[in-house]
């Protein structure tokens, strides 16, 4: 019967004083993850999800400016506010694309769509919160961004309240 042998680095010397330090599970465990970049990516992007969804409303109110609840029914299925200019260019330009099977698309249409778009963009950084919606509206006139920033988490802060069925 062979003898099957892992390989695993449970010491290493010190530089310092020659002394050999023994590494515990959770330290071996600890610098293999830290060496997989993948997993490091992972690990960095769930925590920029958890501190997304534990700062919605702080983000909501001081950052985006809109509630997820409120409602503007004026303002319903709007594109972004910073591509009001480049929206209609960019439909015409998937248009061009969808006709024939695809072989015709515009292209010349894509630099006036991204210098319209920057244009936007800047206009909107320096508008005050409330004033873009970055990512549109929904069918109810609400802001598209304020909604996936509160869905992270499994609560709202400004979420109504229904009465009992009684």
């Amino acid at each position: 019967m062979a003898q099957i042998s892992i390989p695993v680095p449970l010491a290493r010397r010190s530089a310092r004083d020659g002394m050999v330090k023994e590494r515990t599970y959770w330290g071996a465990v600890r610098a293999k993850l830290l060496r997989d970049k993948i997993t490091v990516a992972a690990m960095l992007l769930m925590a920029f999800m958890i501190g997304i969804s534990l700062a919605a409303p702080w983000i909501g109110n001081n950052l985006l400016g809109f509630s997820p609840t409120a409602t503007d029914l004026r303002s319903r299925n709007k594109p972004p506010t910073w591509a009001v200019e480049s929206w209609p260019m960019f439909q015409q330009f998937t248009q061009s694309c969808q006709a024939e099977g695809g072989a015709s698309c515009d292209w010349s249409l894509w630099p006036a769509i991204v210098r319209s778009s920057l244009a936007g963009m800047r206009s909107c950084l320096a508008a005050g919160p409330g004033n873009c919606h970055w990512m549109g509206t929904d069918d109810a006139g609400r802001d598209v961004l304020t909604r996936g920033v509160y869905g992270g988490g499994s609560r709202c802060a400004s979420a109504p309240t229904w009465p009992s069925s009684r």
